[in-house]
C-alpha cells in the first residue's frame, strides 16, 4: 500500500484553531497562508481526533468550581458562557480536560478584557421566577 499524506493548513489557537484548508500537495499547502499539518492518509495506525463537548465552572478569578464532559449530537453547537450560582460556566470543544480549561480560561480572560462577562446570574434569576 503506498503512503500518502495530505497537508492541513490551520489558524489560531485552542478556542480559535481550525482548518483553513487540505490540500494533496505539500507546495499547495505552503502557499495556504497558515501552519501546515501533515498526517497520512487512511494511516491504519492512528488513532481518530476526537473533540467532545465540556462543560467548565470557573469563578472570576480562574479557578476551576468544576467540568464535566459530555457526548454531542450531530450539529450540537456550544451555548456562549453565562453566570450560574456565582460561576461562569462555558461550553467548549476539546480533546481533553485540559484542553476544555485552557479553552475557558482564554474565553474568560478574553470577556474580562473586554468587560463582557455576564452579569445577571441565570440560578438566581430562575429562582425569583419560581418563587424559591
Amino acid at each position: 500500500m503506498t503512503v500518502r499524506n495530505i497537508y492541513v493548513v490551520t489558524s489560531g489557537e485552542y478556542s480559535s484553531y481550525g482548518i483553513v484548508a487540505v490540500y494533496s500537495s505539500l507546495k499547495k499547502a505552503l502557499g495556504g497562508g497558515g501552519r501546515v499539518e501533515t498526517y497520512v492518509l487512511n494511516d491504519p495506525n492512528s488513532e481518530p481526533i476526537v473533540r467532545r463537548l465540556w462543560q467548565v465552572r470557573m469563578t472570576r478569578d480562574g479557578k476551576v468550581d468544576g467540568h464535566y464532559s459530555n457526548d454531542i449530537e450531530r450539529g450540537q453547537k456550544c451555548l456562549p458562557p453565562r453566570l450560574w450560582n456565582g460561576a461562569y460556566l462555558f461550553q467548549v470543544m476539546a480533546k481533553t480536560e485540559k484542553q476544555a480549561i485552557k479553552a475557558a480560561n482564554e474565553q474568560r480572560t478574553q470577556l474580562m478584557a473586554l468587560n463582557r462577562l455576564p452579569t445577571k446570574d441565570g440560578y438566581l434569576e430562575k429562582r425569583k421566577k419560581e418563587g424559591w
